[in-house]
């Protein structure tokens, strides 16, 4: 009855001319409020996380940091000042959060999709402050890699983010049948074990009934008790860069689309032996390429528009490595074969075919003249933000590339060629965090075609640029 009257006596100038009973009625109403949350894709809309089976605990979850005080705190300039905030206010410090499949609350009393260890309660007369990254990982300290937050600022720091991840990899590829069979290696996009590090925006201004997830009931995201949840916008940290390398796939016949394979009479094989782009990091040993990442910008607004504000800065942000997809290595005895790395894969005999079986026979003439095998080659990697900058060089990315031609006789015919991707025709002079950059290659018989181009990283769940934290379909 103590615990009553206090309350009463706090809330006698709001609740003047109620009855006891009403007043009494009131308080036994206002129970507990679990503070829970809700995730979104970086897409215009707040379109859900796609697949929020990413965000498992088994996949990593998300990591929360939340603190509550009784002013309104809002960001300026990029920042929100916390540093007035005691850590005894403190509410979520690198929370580990994730999503339970078995058990997912959309109606009363709680929405609770997400779900972390020790429950935290609204603390119905303070405001709040969030801030979510994925996947989580432990708080750094000396000699610790991980995360951190600084309170003055609100921005986010790790310093255990990769340089790079190759998320293709090798598979087998028949080509040909019967005695002419032969087995290739052909590289694509895989499952790979890869880490797309996400990150949400500061979300201030937060109270029990009044968080930005507060929509009406004809809202298409409205569930009850969506008041008192929060929302997550996951933003990509990383670039991806996709490279394709293809043979000129010409359909001879465009009633039927066969392949007569005009353009290979008298090819064996076209295979790669180098392809590298310059001023990238290289495939080297994962475990050592950390670096720290930060939030320069806590509301994100200008993620897409760097032309402004840089919303995420990299240490360090110029490589002058090269990033060698395909990298020859001369035998050191005629016993001992030229040898090949092909994404990272040492010590392979076999180039990278994109060309396996042409045909001895005129197109014209009956006959099987369809070509046996082109094997389209496409590579994907998940790269730290950059922007070269390099002394003592005019343009900052080049393509180099080897490939040999190879006729029936056996002779194979080299070709290289060199091709500076950050001109006026390619403008691939930099990698900005949360897009996707295509590089296609198409070799023929008397030139190389290239194109380049980038595209928004909120494409939708049915791209392969959709990946989550742990390498899986968004």
């Amino acid at each position: 009855m103590k615990r009553i009257n206090i309350l009463i006596a706090a809330t006698a100038t709001i609740l003047a001319g109620c009855s006891n009973a009403d007043i009494l009625n009131t308080i036994n109403e206002e129970k507990p409020a679990l503070i829970t949350f809700d995730t979104y894709h970086s897409a215009g809309t707040k379109a859900p996380i796609y697949n929020e089976t990413s965000l498992t605990k088994e996949n990593g979850g998300f990591g929360v940091f939340a603190f509550k005080h009784a002013d309104a705190k809002t960001i300026s300039d990029g920042k929100i000042d916390l540093s007035g905030v005691s850590d005894d206010y403190a509410v979520f410090d690198n929370t580990k959060t994730w999503y339970n499949p078995n058990y997912v609350e959309t109606t009363s009393p709680f929405f609770t999709k997400y779900e972390y260890e020790y429950p935290r309660y609204w603390d119905k007369q303070m405001n709040y402050t969030f801030f979510a990254y994925a996947p989580y990982t432990q708080k750094a300290a000396t000699g610790v890699k991980g995360v951190s937050l600084d309170k003055t600022t609100g921005k986010i720091t790790r310093d255990d983010i990769h340089k790079i991840q190759a998320a293709s990899s090798a598979t087998n590829v028949t080509i040909g049948s019967g005695d002419n069979a032969k087995t290739r290696a052909k590289y694509n996009v895989s499952d790979a074990d890869v880490i797309d590090y996400l990150l949400a925006p500061c979300v201030p201004g937060q109270k029990w009934h009044a968080t930005n997830q507060t929509v009406a009931e004809t809202d298409p995201k409205y569930y009850e008790n969506s008041e008192i949840t929060v929302g997550f916008i996951f933003h990509h940290i990383l670039s991806q860069l996709n490279v394709s390398i293809n043979a000129k796939n010409e359909e001879n016949d465009p009633d039927d689309n066969t392949k007569n394979g005009h353009e290979y009479k008298g090819i064996k094989d076209i295979y790669v032996s180098k392809l590298e782009i310059t001023n990238l990091p290289a495939l080297t040993d994962l475990s050592s390429n950390y670096i720290t990442c930060q939030q320069n910008k806590i509301d994100f607004a200008a993620i897409y528009n760097t032309a402004t504000e840089t919303p995420l800065t990299f240490t360090p942000g110029n490589y002058s490595e090269n990033l060698e997809i395909v990298k020859s290595i001369a035998g050191a005895t005629a016993t001992d074969p030229t040898t090949y790395s092909i994404n990272g894969e040492e010590a392979t005999t076999k180039p990278l075919y994109i060309l396996d079986g042409g045909t001895t026979l005129d197109a014209k003439a009956a006959g099987s003249t369809e070509i046996n095998g082109y094997i389209d080659q496409k590579f994907q990697f998940f790269v730290a933000p950059n922007k070269p900058s390099v002394s003592g060089e005019t343009h900052k990315h080049d393509l180099n590339i080897d490939y040999y031609i190879e006729y029936l006789d056996n002779k194979a015919e080299k070709f290289s060629r060199t091709i500076q991707l950050d001109n006026a025709t390619f403008n691939f002079d930099e990698m900005l965090a949360s897009y996707i950059y295509n590089i296609n290659i198409t070799i023929s018989l008397d030139q190389i075609y290239i194109t380049v181009d980038d595209v928004l990283w909120n494409s939708g769940p049915n791209t392969p640029a959709d990946v989550n934290v742990n390498g899986d379909e968004l």
